[in-house]
């Protein structure tokens, strides 16, 4: 026993000789391999006494696997022996870069399938809150130093979740009209709810439909012509008409009602889930300019 002690520790040593760890204090230092030492510890114990009933080549067949195991959880902790130094994700968390790549890198490693270029942008927030739903039931989004985010991240035993997209329902009667094709219509569970909980107060209060367009295909992916509409999260929707139609309308248009789509603008900002709308007739507060909008108006949520 005593020889398999000293050869763990020579074993250990050497990695950490090796570039694993800075300094034998910061090897002592980790939590983490120090709980992977004395598991193997009493494994390879286990393994000596196992081998007593067996031959030599068995042990160390099976010791050579159990080493290569070892090994390669002291690799994947040179990744980032350090940890992160500030909260990364959804605002108001730092960001950092080099914080930002070691979340993206844990992330990938659980499935992800996000590009790792140190910017915290949608696609990594909502790979956070993914992540998240394996043991929060409200994901913020967020990864703070020591917190219980980073501590799965970098344990690695959780898998990115991803939630199926659902259909719009395709009804009258709820406060809104379908002007784009069902197969457009697929959101988040969170994107299609807030739709219907907007629309149907719409309704109520002003006893006017609204139009809703292109959200994501059911398995999400690029949707011609748009750069978004690709993870269920993105709506389009048309302005509002003087004369009741359901039927297209541009801000130049005679028809135009900026005091209804002012509602209508005022009605989505107010709900929690929703981010920002890009609209071309800045004439009504909230609202942010951008080429191509003057006949629909694009609502962002944050899932």
């Amino acid at each position: 026993m005593a020889t398999v002690i000293s050869g763990l520790e020579i074993y250990f040593l050497k990695h950490s000789e090796t570039g694993c760890f800075n300094s034998k204090h910061q090897f002592l230092s980790n939590k983490l391999v120090a709980t992977w030492i004395r598991v193997s510890y009493f494994y390879l114990k286990y393994l000596m006494m196992e081998a007593n009933k067996g031959t030599r080549e068995d042990f160390f067949h099976t010791d050579y696997g159990i080493r290569s195991q070892i090994k390669e959880f002291l690799m994947a902790q040179q990744t980032n022996p350090a940890g992160i130094s500030a909260s990364v994700g959804q605002t108001p968390s730092v960001n950092k870069p080099d914080d930002v790549l070691r979340v993206q890198q844990r992330l990938n490693h659980a499935g992800a399938g996000i590009k790792e270029d140190k910017a915290c942008g949608p696609k990594t927030v909502t790979a956070i809150k993914e992540y998240q739903r394996n043991f929060l039931s409200n994901p913020d989004g967020r990864v703070d130093p020591g917190g219980l985010t980073w501590k799965h991240l970098v344990e690695g035993k959780f898998k990115i979740k991803r939630e199926p997209l659902i259909l719009l329902p395709q009804m009258c009667g709820l406060g809104y009209y379908s002007y784009s094709p069902a197969t457009h219509q697929y959101g988040t569970k969170f994107c299609i709810q807030t739709l219907r909980d907007i629309c149907t107060q719409f309704q109520i209060n002003n006893k006017k439909e609204i139009g809703i367009g292109d959200i994501s295909f059911a398995q999400g992916g690029h949707m011609s012509p748009h750069q978004t509409h690709q993870h269920g999260t993105h709506v389009d929707i048309r302005p509002l008409r003087k004369d009741d139609k359901n039927l297209p309308v541009t801000i130049s248009d005679p028809n135009y009602s900026r005091d209804l789509t002012k509602l209508l603008v005022q009605s989505l900002l107010s709900h929690r889930n929703v981010k920002s709308i890009l609209f071309n007739d800045t004439a009504i507060s909230g609202v942010k300019s951008y080429a191509g909008h003057d006949n629909h108006l694009h609502v962002s949520m944050h899932e």
